[in-house]
């Protein structure tokens, strides 16, 4: 089974570390292609990356999501009674289908927050799935919620 790893809203997804890891290479079709005539703007180019691979995604894209856990977020009353605020770090898995599962904290804080990230993170819709070579692939993700209390 092929994966990867990915730090979401920072898109640091980087295919050819995974395929320099063990995946197999995407097929390549290679044709020859004439130069274009002169004075021609140059073209943009496919690359078998942009081709082949794509990153998952949120349905409505990074702005949806933030909006997802901004609309869910509810601070718990222990964190905000101990003025507890930070960065709490979910790592979870998209499947082949773009389905989420298998949340965990990478990087918590307790009083309540830790379980709300969860919480919120686990009624996400499912996402379009992550691409390699051409074909989906299971990918893991981490996404950061981060807590704030107004002053």
């Amino acid at each position: 089974m092929r994966y990867a790893t990915s730090t979401l809203l920072l898109r640091a997804i980087v295919f050819g570390v995974l395929l320099a890891s063990g995946s197999p290479a995407p097929a390549i079709c290679a044709q020859p292609v004439a130069p274009p005539p002169e004075g021609s703007a140059p073209a943009e180019t496919a690359t078998p990356d942009t081709l082949h691979n794509h990153a998952p995604a949120f349905p409505g894209g990074d702005a949806a999501l933030l909006r997802f856990i901004q609309e869910r977020l509810r601070y718990p009353a222990l964190a905000a009674r101990n003025r507890v605020q930070g960065r709490v770090v979910v790592l979870f898995w998209l499947d082949e289908r773009g389905h989420p599962y298998g949340f965990g904290i990478l990087k918590g804080l307790g009083a309540g927050l830790d379980d709300e990230a969860i919480r919120i993170l686990r009624e996400m819709p499912d996402w379009s799935p992550a691409i390699l070579g051409g074909r989906p692939a299971l990918m893991q993700l981490r996404i950061p919620v981060t807590f704030r209390l107004a002053d």
